[in-house]
């Protein structure tokens, strides 16, 4: 998905989450804190953004704008 708002960054995460049929209470974080990440995420800190990527076991790729994501090159830096 493309994602280039923090918008659509809230609505992806949301999909993720329903997805793998999960509950916003059931992410080991606040409910509000859920609720307020995904419906307006420009509110939030860039650690929690990186909070619900693991929790949704998703990744976050830089690529530049039109470059499939297929075509990256370089290695991979897990946290």
């Amino acid at each position: 998905m493309l994602v280039n708002t923090p918008k659509a960054i809230g609505s992806a995460i949301r999909e993720a989450r329903k997805e793998s049929g999960l509950k916003q209470t059931e992410l080991g974080l606040r409910q509000a804190t859920v609720s307020s990440f995904e419906s307006n995420p420009a509110k939030s800190t860039i650690e929690t953004l990186f909070k619900f990527l693991s929790i949704n076991e998703l990744e976050m790729h830089i690529v530049p704008k039109g470059t499939n994501i297929t075509e990256t090159k370089g290695g991979i830096e897990e946290w």
